[in-house]
Formats: C-alpha cells, structure tokens, sequence
C-alpha cells in the first residue's frame, strides 16, 4: 500500500508541475499580448525611439557582460558597418532583422515586437530608423572614448576647438600624438581611430557638447580638486 501511495503521490506532483507550465506559459503569452498592445498604442516616433534604445541597451549589456578586447567604440563602430552591409541586402532581408531582434530582446521587445513595428514602417522610416540608430551608437562609443582618453589634452587646446580654431579632426590628432599612437601596432592604432570615426556620425554641435561635458569639465573638476588637497595641505603646515 505504502508504494502505491508513494506512486499516486508522484502523480499528482507531476500534475501539479504540468499545470504550472501551462500557468507560467499563458502568463508568458498575456505578458506579450499585453506588451504589444502597448507597443500598438504608442506613436511610431515613440516606439522608433523605444526600439534603438532597447538595442543600444542590448548591444552594451551584451558588450560589457562578455569582456571582449575589444573597447565599446570598436565595437560600437563595428556594428555599425555590419547593420550597414545588411541593410544593404534588403532593409526588410531576415540578417538585418535578426541582428535588430537579438539586441533588442533583452528591453521590452520580446519576440515578435520588433518585427511587427518593422512591418508597420516606411522604407524611409525604416532608414530613418537606422540612421538613428548608427548615431545612438556612435555617440556612445565616442562619450567612453573621450571619458577614457580625453584626460591628456590640455584646457587650451579644448578651448581652441569648442571656439572654432580647430576642427575636432585637429583636436583628435593632437591627442593621438599625446598617446604616440602613430608609433603603436597596427591595431592599437586602428582601435584609436575606430573611435575618431565615429564622430562621422554625430553633429558638430552634438561633439562640442559631448567634449565640453567629458572632456572640460572633467579636467576643470579635477584641476578643482587638486586646488582644494593643495589649499588643505598648506593648512596643515600651518598648524604645525
């Protein structure tokens, strides 16, 4: 009798996991009905918007989490030239679509969203989307680029570009002399200038603002700092 019980008692411990897949399957596809309609009800500007922020999200979070050589502007950059080479084939080609889908997935779009959005979409909205989309990129590959190497050059040298006496090409090759990039391996070099390029994609109004922010004030908060460790250490030979 006991393993009759033992069996019965199996039973229904299977039937209990079986409903709770098909409980957790129809909450899975209520969600997605529920996320679509909410992708339904919103404006294609907004839901353009929302779909290059969930890749860019996808892109980054997928970029940061495998610890590539690579830095997030080569890869930003290379991206870029691999959405390119697809679109090239047919903006509505599965590569291309496939490639949006897999970074997106992760924010909000889950399967299905994105090729639905796509469907709903112009071929000049479609472009427009991807050209949004490089410059999302980009401008985050550039902002870590400079966050990271921008440090070397001087307050006056910044200054000269922000007010026009140089163009950011020009700030660009001083800083690359700085590092001797010049004089590095090949792909040293290369992995500088995959960040200089994307600048291409950016407005020079958009570049001054992203140098003045990671770049000047920056160094204009550090140079504050070190006023104020200089200001505290004569204090204390004071009272010595």
């Amino acid at each position: 009798m006991s393993g009759d019980a033992d069996f019965y008692e199996y039973e229904d411990e299977e039937e209990d996991e079986d409903l709770y897949e098909d409980e957790e399957a129809e909450d899975e596809e209520i969600e997605h009905d529920l996320q679509l309609f909410e992708l339904v009800d919103k404006s294609p500007e907004e839901a353009m918007k929302l779909a290059r922020e969930s890749i860019v999200e996808g892109w980054y979070q997928e970029w940061f989490e495998l610890e590539e050589d690579n830095t997030s502007w080569t890869s930003a950059k290379w991206l870029i030239n691999t959405l390119m080479e697809k679109a090239k084939r047919g903006l509505d080609s599965e590569d291309l679509l496939g490639r949006l889908e897999w970074f997106a997935e992760p924010f909000y779009f889950s399967s299905g969203h994105l090729e639905y959005l796509w469907s709903k979409l112009t071929p000049e909205q479609k472009e427009a989307f991807l050209k949004g989309l490089y410059h999302d990129l980009a401008k985050v590959g550039l902002i870590d680029f400079l966050k990271s190497a921008g440090r070397k050059l001087s307050i006056k040298e910044i200054n000269d570009y922000l007010y026009g006496k140089i163009s950011f090409r020009d700030l660009m090759d001083k800083l690359a002399k700085k590092y001797n990039v010049y004089k590095y391996k090949p792909e040293i070099a290369e992995d500088f200038w995959n960040a200089v390029d994307l600048a291409a994609y950016l407005s020079d109004e958009e570049l001054k603002k992203i140098v003045k922010d990671y770049v000047l004030d920056a160094k204009l908060e550090e140079l504050e700092e070190r006023k104020q460790k200089q200001e505290l250490e004569k204090r204390k030979q004071k009272r010595r």
